[in-house]
């Protein structure tokens, strides 16, 4: 299949610059747009449905004749989704891997209303998770287990900067993310759907082997080094956390969140 583009080559290019910008938090926060490198990511936001509209696709001038790059314009064209080509350098300077892959899909945020999300399963709670690779770590492990949503707070790190994203292998493109601006609205609503607040912690005595997690759980995992605010404390019906041996004191945050989404997925 022949492909013609017209290839932008200039810094100044009004598309370039405005991608540019999506590198920068505060205006990418702003614009509500995040950008996700990679074929494989790419290949799965086209081929299957994405909560998160994918606005066009960018591709690297050189990488237009090999063969996989072939196959992702013809799922481009099935599915009549706009595609530009930049020039090596141009896409080169919107990457910010060692080794860019190529092609990079530009994607809008979305905002959801609690009212329209369908709770089916489990939820997770996101308290001032600071590292975004440990905040898009977990929101895989939440969606490779099946839960409805993730919640994080306003100190959480930005579950659609680079960082978390590329952490997430994408799967963030299929579950809300959804920030907490209120978080009295959503503990009222999560209970009002006959949802259990289930906290971490280190300095509860009950562990996760000592109950049952019910299916309608809301996950709460806060920061490894101050715990979870009082706040959720207060509000959650039950406190676990994971037996470990001696040797080991707590295990990385999002570890623990992947043991305790298989507990909720797989022995309520």
């Amino acid at each position: 299949m022949e492909h013609r583009f017209k290839v932008i080559k200039s810094f100044s290019n009004p598309l370039f610059k405005e991608l540019k910008k999506l590198s920068d938090p505060k205006k990418r926060k702003k614009l509500k747009k995040f950008l996700l490198e990679g074929f494989s990511f790419l290949k799965d936001a086209i081929e299957n449905k994405t909560l998160y509209p994918l606005e066009c696709v960018i591709i690297r001038e050189d990488l237009l004749q090999e063969e996989k790059t072939k196959s992702l314009l013809e799922s481009i064209d099935k599915n009549k989704i706009k595609c530009v080509v930049f020039l090596e350098e141009l896409y080169n300077s919107l990457s910010s891997l060692k080794t860019p892959q190529g092609v990079m899909g530009v994607f809008k945020e979305k905002s959801f209303n609690l009212p329209d999300i369908e709770l089916t399963s489990f939820v997770v709670i996101l308290d001032e998770i600071r590292d975004p690779s440990n905040v898009g770590a977990i929101i895989r492990s939440a969606v490779a287990f099946g839960a409805s949503a993730v919640f994080f707070s306003k100190a959480t790190a930005d579950p659609f900067s680079e960082k978390a994203l590329r952490a997430s292998a994408g799967s963030l493109l299929f579950i809300p993310v959804v920030k907490v601006e209120n978080p009295n609205e959503l503990t009222d609503f999560l209970k009002n759907k006959g949802f259990e607040l289930v906290a971490t912690s280190l300095q509860t005595e009950t562990y996760t082997t000592d109950v049952k997690l019910p299916n309608k759980s809301a996950i709460i995992l806060g920061n490894e080094a101050s715990g979870i605010a009082w706040f959720w404390m207060q509000k959650a019906d039950l406190i676990v956390k994971i037996p470990l041996s001696g040797k080991v004191q707590s295990l990385n945050v999002a570890v623990a969140a992947g043991i305790i989404f298989y507990l909720v997925a797989n022995c309520s």
